[in-house]
């Protein structure tokens, strides 16, 4: 399968507008239902590329129990393949998978840890980012209690806005996050569509997709 880019244009001007509110752009790549996780968070500059390859993820397990102010930055991670059962067991590693039918976008994690232990689960896809490869972009953050699973399915739907106070590895909700914060737009990649180019639009506050 091609790799996925989105192209992302600022005017100069707009350019200097952006960075005196100190923003940086920030994706979201959803997962189905799942709460709205920053998967990328970077300065941005008058042209920008990000590309990604959607048939590479992985599963993680992390001991912070992320409530959207936490963000993740310890995690053990196992390259995962869809229509699977990953089971974080006992020794803190995910053990050999196990297939289930679950369907073939579908990602399966189950937690065997240990009792008392606040976990958080979810997926990894690494990104290219204007030249720059970010290897452990998580996508996601559920809590698993113990002897319990969850299913993720990635989509190829992505949300980009703007904001000041969002990192990359957080719950995102733009109805109460601090700072500085603008529109948001999403862009859907369907029927053979790999790629699409976004302007921001100084007059609305958001990105406006051309392509």
């Amino acid at each position: 399968m091609p790799a996925y880019q989105l192209n992302i244009n600022i005017a100069a001007a707009d350019l200097q507008t952006i960075y005196a509110a100190k923003e940086n752009i920030i994706l979201i790549k959803t997962v189905e239902g799942e709460a709205p996780f920053s998967w990328v968070s970077f300065p941005p500059f008058e042209s920008n590329a990000v590309t990604w390859d959607d048939e590479t993820y992985s599963v993680y397990a992390s001991v912070t129990n992320n409530s959207g102010v936490v963000v993740v930055t310890s995690f053990t991670e196992q390259a995962a393949q869809p229509s699977q059962n990953y089971t974080f067991d006992k020794t803190g590693a995910f053990s050999q998978p196990t297939p289930v039918p679950i369907g073939p976008d579908a990602y399966q994690v189950t937690n065997q840890y240990s009792p008392g232990t606040d976990l958080t689960f979810g997926l990894v896809q690494a990104v290219l980012v204007n030249g720059t490869a970010i290897d452990k972009a998580l996508l996601n953050s559920q809590f698993i209690p113990l002897a319990q699973h969850a299913i993720f399915r990635p989509t190829t739907q992505l949300i980009i806005f703007l904001a000041s106070n969002i990192a990359a590895g957080e719950i995102v909700d733009p109805s109460t996050e601090s700072g500085v914060i603008s529109q948001s737009t999403t862009i859907t990649f369907a029927n053979g569509i790999f790629a699409a180019t976004v302007t921001y639009d100084a007059a609305t506050g958001s990105f406006v997709q051309s392509i």
